[in-house]
């Protein structure tokens, strides 16, 4: 999962709904959906990348791939325990795809593109 989603452009600060379900979750803005995360063990890209798949083997399908490391548990004193890649794929202008975890544990499709 990526460390962060932030708003579409024009929501400026609002905050989104959130809708969890048992393998997925939604963010939503008013009436539209703007990410979509899976972490079912079926659920792959069209390029063949999916849950339980390498970085490597996505580095291997999407080589556009931007890779880094984002903090994972916080101890109670506030540090650091864990971290984990997140790799972002740019699907279109306004769409990316975030790959989360090695071996890959979540999937999330995102769009930022305006409201309106």
């Amino acid at each position: 999962m990526p460390q962060s989603l932030p708003n579409p452009r024009g929501a400026e600060h609002k905050r989104p709904a959130l809708r969890r379900y048992e393998d997925s979750a939604f963010l939503f803005l008013g009436d539209r959906v703007y990410a979509i995360i899976l972490t079912g063990s079926d659920v792959e890209t069209a390029q063949g990348v999916g849950i339980g798949d390498s970085i490597d083997e996505l580095r291997g399908s999407y080589d556009d791939a931007e890779c880094k490391g984002v903090a994972g548990d916080e101890s109670l004193t506030g540090g650091i325990n864990t971290s984990y890649p997140s790799c972002r794929v740019q699907a279109a202008s306004t769409r990316s795809v975030v790959f989360g975890g090695d071996p890959i544990r979540s999937i999330t499709f995102y769009s930022n593109a305006p409201l309106g």
